[in-house]
């Protein structure tokens, strides 16, 4: 009998915390939704973050203070398989007038560099809609809502610093 008495008395006392925290567990929340979906998805080892789109998905690298891009389209085409086309790259409409190819040993077009770090970054952050077109190729334009633009330019920035540090200390 003691026992049930101690056990209401705990529970009268706690009841409130508890039921909070069965609320906060069971009830699912728009903003989380909300977030997923504007989140970019972020890889720390490429120093990348990449949001997707059904036209493609666009894929931004920080490093050595530029920032590179390269879309990746579902039929599977590559950069390189345009490489005559002139390349358009918008963030709310402003053309980064900056673009320049990036090409490998081989003389395959990897990506383009949007130029310096700071000026792209801060543009993203503040950013709503990221666009990479073609002058001559209107079905192979890629459009993405930027979300969240602003954790994807702290992680890039935060990355990039991180690599940096790491590559001075193991020289």
């Amino acid at each position: 009998m003691k026992r049930l008495t101690m056990l209401g008395t705990l529970c009268s006392i706690y009841w409130r915390p508890l039921v909070g925290i069965c609320l906060f567990c069971w009830l699912p929340t728009s903003e989380s939704q909300a977030a997923t979906a504007d989140a970019w998805e972020q890889d720390f080892r490429r120093c990348r973050v990449l949001k997707s789109s059904p036209a493609g998905t666009v894929a931004l690298n920080a490093g050595d203070g530029t920032v590179e891009l390269d879309v990746l389209w579902p039929d599977g085409k590559h950069l390189d398989d345009f490489k005559d086309s002139t390349p358009s790259v918008r963030i709310d409409q402003v053309r980064l007038t900056r673009l320049q190819p990036l090409k490998a040993d081989l003389g395959i077009l990897y990506a383009y560099s949007l130029g310096p770090a700071d000026p792209v970054l801060r543009a993203l952050a503040r950013g709503k809609r990221f666009s990479f077109s073609f002058d001559d190729r209107p079905e192979r334009s890629v459009e993405v809502a930027i979300g969240d633009g602003k954790t994807a330019v702290a992680f890039l920035r935060k990355c990039d610093a991180f690599w940096i540090k790491w590559r001075r200390t193991h020289r």
